[in-house]
């Protein structure tokens, strides 16, 4: 299937923008370069990082010897994105890999001349790339937990959203406060101390995004890539939260999980 409808747009559960392929990818005698632009931190970030270059080697590229890859983390400050954006841009970078959409939207609206490999974006046609994202206050949120308190709710479950995921620390503090087991769209809020997290797996779409990048490398036009949806779903659990929230997780759905926390 093709993205006919997006036109600059191919996905893979990560996504491509279609353009040409900047200088540094058509001149064979200068080493390629790959950009990554990371909405996180180094901390964050090192493992997707590993399974991106361990993916990498496989396919041919080490770093170093045949592709140079230029790193930037915005650290969670999304106002830094444009800039690190242009920077990748200014060293003529091959392919920018990008995932979440305020980080994806800074690449694309700085270039028009490099490819984007993107992964985890939910919906990329629904989200349409927005100009902007507003943050919300602690009294906001806590107004939609007191909501939550009254309509007397036994769980909630969060759906995938760059400003919730940019906020979950607080998330977590707020379902911890009034005891009410959350289930959320990615893990890093069940590391931070959430219930439990079911959604697409991050290695698996960073593997995915290194094939695409091996492709766009070796010629392949990016309009011409498929949609491909998600193939792996991740489970994490809190045990520790469970029991906080006095729960108690079946051994059916323990044996299911991909990580546990205890």
């Amino acid at each position: 299937m093709k993205c006919k409808a997006l036109g600059p747009l191919a996905v893979l559960a990560l996504h491509v923008l279609s353009t040409p392929l900047g200088v540094a990818a058509q001149e064979p005698a200068k080493m390629p370069r790959i950009g990554v632009l990371e909405g996180g931190d180094p901390s964050t970030s090192e493992s997707l990082d590993k399974v991106f270059q361990d993916k990498l080697r496989r396919l041919g590229y080490v770093e170093g010897q045949n592709i140079a890859i230029e790193r930037r983390w915005a650290g969670r400050r999304l106002d830094r994105l444009p800039a690190l954006a242009a920077e990748l841009v200014r060293l003529q970078v091959a392919v920018i890999v990008a995932a979440e959409e305020p980080v994806i939207r800074a690449a694309k609206q700085t270039t028009s001349t490099i490819p984007i490999v993107m992964s985890s974006v939910e919906d990329p046609v629904g989200a349409g790339f927005v100009t902007s994202l507003e943050v919300r206050s602690n009294a906001e949120f806590e107004g939609v937990f007191a909501a939550i308190a009254r309509a007397r709710a036994e769980a909630l479950a969060l759906l995938p959203d760059p400003l919730l995921y940019a906020q979950h620390e607080r998330l977590v503090a707020l379902a911890a406060k009034d005891r009410l087991p959350t289930i959320y769209a990615s893990r890093e809020p069940v590391e931070a101390g959430g219930l439990m997290s079911y959604g697409p797996s991050p290695r698996d779409n960073r593997q995915r995004a290194a094939v695409y990048v091996d492709r766009i490398l070796k010629g392949a036009k990016p309009a011409n890539l498929s949609i491909q949806p998600p193939t792996k779903f991740e489970l994490v659990i809190n045990l520790r939260t469970a029991s906080a929230v006095g729960l108690s997780i079946p051994k059916s759905v323990r044996d299911r999980a991909d990580r546990m926390f205890r």
